[in-house]
């Protein structure tokens, strides 16, 4: 099987045979209507009614993009689509055997609705099979589908010009159209696969991991695992809190509906489908000929398909959607300005100079706006994608069980996991005590076993029947943070560059929140640096302690992180023989200055100190999040050192568990978050 790259594109390609149809069938209209034998056959139809047939074939289309609402998720997308391809197939019949102008309206109608289908459902199918890295280009096929689709109408169109004067002229182009729609319905039945997140939301799991293996063939087993484990868990998130209504939808992701719907209406309402539809129009004003006319028309879609063809290859994942959008945009603007005022000036003169800049401004226009149909369909694919991987911040789980402590006047156990056992005491701790919990793990945990304590940890956590998050420990590495935000799984990570220079430590903890939160991850940093080390931690004991500042504090909040894990006299590790130095007014302060905006993490709660009574007085300063390390390591190792070449190592295992189990719980209820799931 070929590799991943040319074995998507082909898929794909495939695929967008059905924005192809759109393109053709879109374009086709603008030739035949030129078509003066067309109009005698037709009986002469009046100016509405020549009008009709643009305007019933895009009332089709919206039938069509509707019916995906109602009818695409049930029928599953290569079902709906073969649907797709049988009714543009009718429809293609009725407008080549047109005997009136009723007839060809028919036909019109039934393939705009169709065309409207797939024009909606295509790009949903490229983003759902498209490799993250690649999503940009393998979207941009659906642009390229409809230009090349017009561009091959109207070169189509021009040659039949040259055919004797009749109803050959017309009919053979609206005839031609029919082998594709047979093809697409061939290619759908037989080799084409199916959407694996498709297949996931209907739960079937396994049918989805053999498709996502066809389409993602190049990938090493290990890879294959964790990139489908990703797309599964994100999925099955969201339909944990599937929406109900499109209110809910638009109350909780405003934003994203309100820039899908405006790119896509702003891109409409520039007036490329008029120029499409009635540019033969705007030529005849300017008392062009016929033949000349169909010449120019065929010449302005191979500008559209070779301006698509650009933007897909190098643009969308190069330059940025939203810079080329704007950019588009600015110069449509631009371009109709100069084509109205040209069209004004010299239509019905002979200024034969003026006429050609007339039609300069109508082939400028057609740059842009499909530079941006093509940024459109390219965004569209992101903001309709279950993986667009950035969920909403709002409703990541992690800020949701520490949000809800901070209000409830309790603080979440963050508990360090170092193996399997130490994930598994952690759930059933949580269970049992029916307690909010996060998982912790460290950056070796992504470098150890290919990240496979991470997936399992993920897993747990979204199977047990309280809220845990998972969240990365003191990641002091920007490339291992990049790496633990792509892999998935994590629903915080806490950026700690505090052994950098203050200066690097902002810039570098900038970057990589918004790295994160692009990828729907919150996070944790720590101004100041607490003194100690323990593990999972690099060591900062040759450094100074600095203690944290509300002015510190205000500029880590600055950078739009989550929670922040201030030092006011907490350490790493083990206290001296004095015990914890805690400056509480220092505390007071920070929480005063930021307590509002961010959640505060307690790090260094050793039990041998931070128990009932003194947790409780951190968390009346708003510390919501308390990490625990030592004392459950402790427990692991204290079994471990008894009862290893004495019992059976599963049960060394079971009772290590348990006791790290004990040790969790005596937290929760330390930390009163017990009884709060």
């Amino acid at each position: 099987m070929p590799s991943t790259g040319w074995y998507t594109i082909g898929i794909a390609s495939f695929a967008s045979i059905g924005t192809f149809l759109y393109g053709y069938d879109t374009g086709i209209v603008t030739t035949t209507i030129a078509h003066a034998s067309w109009a005698a056959y037709m009986g002469n139809p009046s100016s509405a009614l020549t009008g009709a047939v643009g305007a019933i074939y895009i009332a089709g289309e919206a039938v069509g993009a509707l019916s995906q609402i109602l009818v695409a998720d049930k029928l599953g997308r290569i079902r709906f689509m073969q649907l797709a391809a049988v009714i543009v197939t009718i429809g293609a019949i009725l407008q080549t055997a047109s005997v009136n102008i009723g007839m060809f309206l028919a036909g019109r109608v039934i393939s705009g609705v169709a065309v409207g289908a797939l024009s909606g459902t295509v790009p949903v199918y490229l983003s759902e099979i498209a490799p993250p890295k690649n999503r940009g280009l393998i979207g941009g096929l659906s642009g390229v589908g409809l230009s090349s689709g017009i561009m091959l109408a109207n070169w189509v169109g021009y040659a039949c010009g040259y055919a004797p004067y009749g109803a050959v002229q017309w009919r053979l182009p609206l005839g031609l159209q029919l082998p594709w729609g047979i093809i697409l319905f061939i290619g759908l039945a037989t080799f084409m696969p199916n959407s694996p997140r498709e297949m996931i939301h209907k739960g079937k799991i396994q049918e989805a991991r053999q498709e996502f293996a066809r389409i993602r063939s190049d990938l090493h087993s290990q890879e294959l695992h964790e990139e489908f484990g990703l797309m599964r868990r994100q999925i099955e998130y969201e339909r944990s809190r599937e929406l109900t209504s499109f209110r809910e939808i638009f109350k909780l992701y405003r934003h994203r509906v309100l820039v899908s719907v405006s790119v896509q209406v702003l891109t409409t309402v520039t007036g490329v489908n008029v120029i499409q539809y009635y540019q033969t129009i705007l030529y005849k004003s300017l008392g062009i000929n016929s033949q000349t006319i169909l010449a120019l028309t065929a010449a302005w879609g191979t500008c559209a398909f070779i301006s698509n063809a650009i933007a897909v290859n190098f643009l969308p994942d190069k330059l940025g959607r939203r810079k080329m959008l704007l950019f588009g945009l600015t110069c449509v603007i631009v371009t109709e300005i100069y084509a109205a005022i040209m069209q004004l000036k010299f239509q019905n003169t002979d200024n034969r100079v003026g006429k050609g800049f007339a039609i300069l401004g109508i082939f400028l226009f057609v740059i842009f706006p499909l530079v941006k149909e093509n940024m459109t369909a390219s965004s569209k694919n992101e903001t309709n994608s279950a993986n667009g991987k950035a969920n909403n911040l709002k409703t990541n789980r992690a800020k949701v069980i520490v949000d809800a402590a901070y209000e409830g006047g309790y603080a979440i156990p963050a508990v360090c996991c170092y193996n399997l056992e130490a994930v598994v005491a952690t759930v059933r701790a949580a269970e049992a005590k029916r307690s909010p919990a996060l998982i912790q793990l460290f950056p070796w945990s992504i470098e150890y076993a290919d990240a496979l304590l991470l997936h399992a940890a993920a897993e747990a956590a979204d199977k047990a029947n309280v809220p845990i998050g998972v969240h990365m420990d003191h990641a002091q590495d920007p490339e291992i943070i990049r790496r633990a935000a792509d892999l998935g799984g994590f629903d915080g990570i806490m950026v700690d560059m505090s052994h950098y220079g203050r200066d690097e430590n902002m810039r570098l903890s900038k970057e990589l929140v918004e790295y994160c939160n692009a990828r729907g991850i919150i996070t944790e940093c720590e101004p100041g640096r607490i003194n100690g080390t323990e593990d999972g931690i690099q060591d900062t004991e040759d450094l100074e302690e600095i203690l944290t500042t509300p002015e510190q504090a205000e500029e880590f909040v600055a950078l739009g992180i989550d929670w922040l894990a201030p030092a006011f006299g907490n350490v790493h590790g083990a206290y001296g023989p004095k015990g914890p130095q805690l400056d509480f007014p220092r505390l007071e302060r920070i929480a005063a200055h930021v307590g509002s905006r961010v959640r505060l993490v307690l790090h260094g709660a050793h039990e041998k100190y931070f128990q009932a009574e003194l947790l409780s007085k951190c968390i009346s300063y708003g510390m919501a999040k308390v990490n625990i390390n030592g004392p459950v390591a402790a427990a692991y190792m204290e079994v471990g050192a008894r009862l290893i070449g004495k019992e059976p190592l599963t049960t060394v295992m079971e009772e290590q568990t348990k006791a790290m189990q004990k040790v969790i719980e005596d937290h929760m209820d330390w930390l009163k978050s017990a009884g709060k799931a």
